[in-house]
């Protein structure tokens, strides 16, 4: 019994450790995005990242395409995302966020990001 509560509080704990890293991560991004910091935002991102409208239609691929998305996106003054609740699943971190500078109002979205090699790999977005 007492190896499996060893083994089980492992396991927990690495799951923790896991999830609470790659929070570490989409928070860093999140703060470039508020700072309107390109390369800061970007250097999160792996190489090959696919960005998605939720469930799977296909927005870009690759940093490149990242680059040119949010370079536009940054020319906001007034751009600035606020978490309203994150959710934390392991390899998976899911963020409402309400975001203000892109329209004239507030958008709300569900952003869901997938991490591989501490990097984000995958973002689906789901824009009300």
């Amino acid at each position: 019994m007492r190896l499996f509560v060893t083994v089980f509080t492992f396991l927990s704990f690495g799951f923790c450790a896991s999830a609470q890293s790659n929070e570490k991560i989409v928070q860093q991004q999140l703060e470039a995005y508020n700072s309107r910091d390109l390369e800061k935002f970007v250097s999160v991102y792996s190489d090959d990242i696919q960005l998605y409208n939720f469930p799977g239609e296909k927005i870009l691929e690759g940093k490149d395409q990242l680059r040119e998305r949010y370079k536009i996106r940054f020319e906001s003054p007034n751009l600035h995302a606020e978490i309203v609740d994150r959710a934390l699943m392991g390899e998976y971190i899911i963020d409402h966020e309400r975001v203000s500078g892109i329209n004239d109002g507030i958008v709300e979205a569900t952003v869901i990001y997938h991490l591989e090699n501490g990097m984000i790999d995958k973002m689906w977005l789901i824009i009300k």
